[in-house]
């Protein structure tokens, strides 16, 4: 929480996400943080891993119920917030690591420019690990906040009008960064699982190159150009590896 004209939460929608939900949620201690834990959207469910005690650890607020869309859970934890007493919810996925200052930036845009939706300008997205980056760089369709009890209609989308965050608000983006058992249980269960191109993960993720091009899971693979080094943050990078 944060003393000031409005109350900040955030919801981390997180299946199976022990690897990264420790390094998340340390840059977002600023905020009433709700870890939302329910079997996957899609796919089979063969259990839970460390996502909730790793949670627990870092002071995470655990909202454990099933639902069958990512729509139905972000609602119910947005509705929850409100209830809460909060104004507005952060919305981050495991994957999303903003250093403390970024959070802050963004509490302060919010007070003086209210609205009902803000977008991400500036975002960095691995590939692999902290030392490759996804070109090109994507910007301004990635929603970030919205007031609570906002209702979901599907996937992590509100169809309202938006405000683009200021430039020192920057996301660091691990989607597609682990081991081949994370990368196969997030294709597996998340939204879009039925919509993963055939063979991506046999032919693009296990066999990939850096010479290779047109790596996204979806389409053509054209939104992912490909992956070029990076130099991390060493901050970031310490977070990415807490365990």
């Amino acid at each position: 929480m944060r003393k000031g004209k409005l109350k900040f939460a955030s919801m981390i929608v997180a299946y199976n996400e022990e690897r990264l939900i420790k390094g998340c949620l340390s840059g977002l201690t600023d905020l009433f943080n709700i870890v939302g834990i329910s079997t996957p959207w899609c796919g089979e469910h063969k259990g839970f891993d460390r996502t909730e005690q790793y949670a627990r650890e870092m002071g995470a607020y655990i909202f454990k119920q099933n639902f069958k869309t990512e729509g139905e859970q972000r609602t119910a934890i947005s509705k929850f917030a409100k209830e809460k007493g909060y104004d507005y919810i952060f919305v981050i996925d495991a994957d999303e690591y903003y250093r403390r200052e970024s959070i802050q930036n963004a509490m302060k845009f919010i007070e003086e420019h209210p609205a009902k939706r803000y977008d991400i300008d500036r975002e960095y997205n691995f590939w692999k690990n902290e030392n490759w980056e996804i070109i090109p760089r994507i910007s301004k369709v990635r929603l970030f906040c919205v007031p609570t009890g906002t209702v979901f209609p599907g996937y992590r989308n509100v169809n309202v009008p938006k405000l683009i965050m200021p430039t020192n608000v920057i996301l660091y983006h691990f989607s597609y960064v682990g081991p081949d058992e994370r990368i196969l249980s997030k294709i597996t269960h998340f939204s879009h699982a039925n919509e993963i191109r055939k063979g991506w993960y046999e032919n693009v993720w296990k066999k990939w190159t850096p010479e290779m091009e047109n790596i996204h899971v979806t389409g053509d693979g054209s939104h992912f150009k490909k992956a070029i080094p990076f130099r991390c943050p060493l901050d970031i990078k310490r977070r990415y590896h807490l365990q």
